[in-house]
């Protein structure tokens, strides 16, 4: 645990609780694939946590009751856009993902539809080699 974290308790909260969705979301097909998984883990060990410790939220990812803790107005695009990518990691787009992205996006203060615009311009520049750095800064200037 970082220093940061020390003294931010309801920062590491939302980052658990965010790790949470993003295995709800994996999960929403029906199964989890390894690349879902290792995604995850990427974006676990981005937020400072352990790889045990994301093992333990993927546990309680399917309990119905996921807290929904809203991030701060700076991390919300953040959470948005990592979220719509867990879609894509397996290249399969299910039904079921974009509804609860789309129910998760509304949580966020976004349109429904922001969903559909982010999954289109995450494809379209994987297409063209764009890199998801350069993909996630476009598109928060795009709809911040």
């Amino acid at each position: 645990m970082s220093l940061w974290n020390l003294f931010s308790p309801g920062k590491r909260a939302r980052e658990e609780d965010y790790i949470r969705r993003l295995f709800h979301l994996a999960l929403a097909d029906g199964e989890m694939g390894k690349v879902e998984i290792e995604y995850i883990h990427a974006i676990g060990h981005k937020l400072g946590l352990s790889h045990e410790r994301v093992d333990e939220l993927c546990e309680q990812s399917a309990e119905e009751d996921i807290k929904y803790l809203t991030p701060p107005s700076g991390e919300s695009f953040f959470t948005l856009f990592y979220m719509i990518n867990l879609i894509l990691v397996d290249d399969k787009v299910h039904e079921e993902e974009i509804k609860i992205a789309k129910h998760m996006v509304i949580k966020l203060g976004y349109a429904p539809d922001t969903v559909d615009i982010i999954l289109d311009v995450i494809q379209h520049n994987q297409a063209k080699n764009i890199s998801v750095e350069d993909t996630y800064h476009h598109l928060k200037e795009r709809l911040a």
